[in-house]
């Protein structure tokens, strides 16, 4: 199997060796590990994902439950304090027997399910796991999940934690094992962020490495800190899922001309004033941010064939402009041309 960089995995090879001998498993601590089914022939996907993917990632049995067609990724990242381990999944049955356990794997383990519907035995509890629900895992101990068949496929995350790094930021995470977290500013502020990881930051080793402490931070946040990681966490960690939470709200509404920063600020239950602190920080502004985003779409737009017969007031309009003139005025600052000359050197580069 090959490392890649892409958070969704379309293509992998099916040997779990490389040329130098290492398993997927060793090699995903160090790159990022990417595999896609569908990069297989139809016969050998379930039993790569049985045989090979499913034991080095898991260190458990897979049972195939779900009857029709069979598909599955995972996006490994490997991070400073932890690993990060993105799975999709049409269902059934995993696994982790006694006979596992010699495997000394002594970590702690956050299953986060983005579609719910699972149902996790850990000891001594029995968990129903809802959309945008976590249970904390000891891997030193037997766990069962079970994974019914839907119209769609079973989103989770596990981020597996070392027990060291997890007991020093949250104490009474023995006590927490097995049990289901369902709400809570820090839990959802855990899964925004989680959602809101990219290619480039699975790319970039530091970026990977700083994510990783936000998602400790966060994950003892909702597990029951210690005053000092409480008081580090909500310094930093809880302003960064913050900040991608409102990058997330940009990007989707930034071509509505009624979207600001105070409908932005109603919708994540925060101050306008505190969005204006989260960019600050960055050396940001929130019109500088929703306008490059607005004129980044108007310029690939503009060099696209299927835009080519629209005006450019029209795209102006359609990317979240009002003003025509303020717009011009914006282009030519960010791209050092009018936005008729720049789609005239579009088509004469065709």
């Amino acid at each position: 199997m090959r490392p890649a960089t892409e958070l969704d995995p379309t293509v992998s090879e099916a040997s779990s060796k490389t040329d130098s001998g290492e398993s997927a498993h060793d090699q995903h601590r160090e790159r990022p590990f990417i595999f896609h089914s569908n990069a297989l022939p139809a016969r050998d996907r379930l039993d790569t994902w049985r045989d090979q993917i499913v034991p080095e990632f898991l260190s458990a049995d897979y049972v195939h439950t779900v009857p029709g067609d069979f598909e599955c990724r995972i996006a490994a990242l490997p991070m400073n304090q932890l690993n990060l381990t993105l799975w999709s999944f049409t269902g059934g049955d995993y696994l982790r027997r006694s006979r596992h356990l010699s495997d000394g794997k002594d970590h702690f383990s956050l299953f986060v399910s983005f579609t719910g519907g699972v149902r996790v035995i850990h000891g001594k509890t029995d968990q129903l796991a809802g959309k945008a629900h976590a249970i904390l895992l000891d891997y030193a101990n037997p766990a069962t999940g079970y994974f019914p068949p839907g119209k769609s496929l079973h989103r989770v995350a596990m981020v597996n934690i070392p027990r060291e790094n997890l007991l020093n930021k949250a104490p009474n995470a023995e006590n927490m094992r097995g049990s289901c977290i369902r709400g809570g500013a820090p839990q959802r502020l855990l899964m925004s962020y989680l959602r809101s990881l990219d290619a480039g930051m699975l790319a970039n080793a530091e970026l990977a490495d700083l994510a990783g402490n936000h998602i400790l931070d966060l994950v003892a946040l909702a597990l029951g800190p210690s005053r000092e990681t409480a008081d580090s966490a909500r310094q930093s960690a809880v302003r960064e899922a913050r900040l991608a939470a409102l990058r997330q709200q940009i990007e989707a509404h930034f071509r509505s001309e009624q979207f600001t920063a105070a409908t932005a600020a109603r919708a994540l239950g925060i101050s306008e004033r505190y969005i204006h602190d989260l960019l600050a920080e960055k050396g940001e502004s929130f019109s500088t941010v929703v306008n490059r985003h607005r004129l980044e779409l108007a310029a690939r737009w503009l060099t696209e064939p299927c835009y080519r017969t629209r005006a450019i007031t029209e795209i102006a309009m359609a990317v979240g402009f009002s003003d025509i003139s303020y717009f011009n005025r914006l282009f030519r600052r960010q791209f050092a041309v009018t936005p008729s000359e720049f789609r005239q050197a579009a088509l004469l580069s065709t």
